[in-house]
């Protein structure tokens, strides 16, 4: 795979835990997060599920917080914005003036990297909760596949043009988040259940413009790994959320519409 980092920038990745050439500190997280995956059903077998609705809800509120400074700084100290930035070949030196801005770019994707991270908590919440239903191969694939392509983007891709999926899927999450804290209240959950498909929608069509924002800047000067790993990564993603789409909502409403024939 080449390395297209500059020595600056690759520098400062290095000194990151999780970022550094030594892939342990990552691997060691997944390592941990399959084992729960198996212990955690056994060790709540013969117990009573935890509710966790107050935890679930400050969670919810740091995620809002976290990817709401997150947005707000990229979007207003660097004027970037995926609107005006899709499908385009763009350079660093259009938004970066500084090593200074070098610096606060990678903090912000470092805090983004972290946002990512906490949300391995969500499968342990739905283990403590024993809703294992919920613990699907996409959930498990999505959790992972997008730590471990920022891990592999920090580290050997250092462009703006990565703005464009990461703040995208901030600004996706944001709304995500919001929806479900105000999901965790049953008197909302009448209205909000409408709301499901039109939140799956959203990330569809998420994906299908990063999947774009993938073709596109492949004339970039992408190599050629980052840009496999992206598109296989993007178009597993597409598949799955196609067929959650399908199976949650189409399949179930014409068996529905079907029975009351």
């Amino acid at each position: 795979m080449e390395l297209i980092l500059p020595p600056a920038k690759y520098d400062l990745v290095e000194s990151w835990v999780f970022f550094g050439a030594n892939p342990v500190p990552v691997l060691t997280i997944f390592a941990v997060y399959f084992i729960l995956l198996k212990v955690g059903p056994m060790l709540m077998a013969n117990r009573q599920p935890f509710k966790l609705t107050t935890t679930i809800r400050i969670y919810n509120i740091v995620q809002i917080l976290g990817c709401a400074y997150f947005s707000s700084l990229s979007h207003l100290k660097f004027n970037y914005s995926p609107l005006k930035s899709i499908w385009k070949c763009e350079t660093n030196d259009m938004y970066i003036s500084s090593h200074e801005d070098v610096v606060e770019i990678y903090h912000l994707n470092w805090l983004f990297y972290w946002l990512r991270l906490i949300e391995l908590l969500e499968t342990m919440f739905f283990i403590m909760r024993k809703k294992q239903e919920q613990i699907s191969f996409l959930h498990v694939y999505h959790h992972i596949s997008t730590l471990f392509f920022l891990y592999i983007a920090y580290r050997y891709s250092a462009e703006v043009m990565d703005m464009f999926i990461i703040i995208l899927n901030n600004d996706v999450h944001i709304l995500m988040y919001i929806y479900y804290f105000l999901s965790s209240f049953r008197q909302l959950q009448p209205s909000l259940s409408k709301l499901k498909p039109i939140m799956t929608t959203i990330q569809i069509v998420q994906l299908v413009l990063i999947f774009g924002q993938c073709i596109a800047v492949r004339a970039c000067g992408i190599s050629n790994g980052i840009f496999s790993i992206a598109i296989f990564n993007v178009a597993v993603l597409l598949v799955f959320f196609g067929n959650f789409y399908y199976q949650s909502y189409m399949k179930k409403k014409a068996i529905k519409e079907g029975k009351s024939e």
